[in-house]
């Protein structure tokens, strides 16, 4: 067995004090949502990141939050995080998310940020698009990990979808905005 070096040194830990969690949300224990399942999300945080890749790009939270009538209200609090890579190749699901948010291009390349209590640059505005109460369809995926099966977001629906489809729901729900 080797030994690890780490950079912070043992002294310097017991040297400082601990910190409160920040921003945290209740722990989810319910169902995970099957795949395909549409969903309405509140968008709890989007932060400007730098990946282990070196690229730059988006980390999401995003938590069910489907109103109290629907049969999917079952999957509420339920967490997705996600990246957005901000890469040629992930143009597609950029895109996704913009048109799941009302924007655009434009709105894309006018992106405001500001410092969180964590000193993390959060988006506040995707252009016209304010972050604050944002809400978002998605449609998941499940996947493994750490041996548990988890949702993840297969693809972010257009708010046009959305008004296009509500005639026609599969379970009777109510159009999500």
């Amino acid at each position: 067995m080797g030994k690890i070096k780490w950079n912070t040194k043992g002294a310097e830990v017991d040297a400082v004090e601990p910190k409160e969690q920040g921003e945290t949300f209740e722990p989810y224990d319910g169902p995970v949502p099957p795949n395909n399942s549409v969903l309405i999300c509140d968008v709890k945080w989007a932060r400007v990141t730098e990946f282990a890749s070196g690229n730059g790009g988006l980390k999401l939270l995003l938590i069910v939050n489907e109103p109290e009538v629907s049969p999917k209200k079952r999957y509420n609090g339920c967490p997705l995080f996600e990246n957005l890579v901000d890469i040629d190749t992930q143009d597609w699901k950029i895109r996704q998310w913009m048109d799941a948010i009302g924007g655009t291009g434009k709105d894309w390349d006018n992106c405001v940020t500001e410092k969180d209590d964590q000193d993390n640059d959060v988006i506040v505005k995707f252009g016209k698009v304010k972050a604050d109460g944002l809400k978002v369809r998605i449609q998941t995926q499940q996947e493994t990990y750490d041996g548990e099966k988890r949702a993840k977001v297969r693809s972010y629906l257009s708010k046009a979808s959305a008004s296009a489809s509500a005639s026609s729901t599969a379970d009777g729900d109510e159009p999500p905005f």
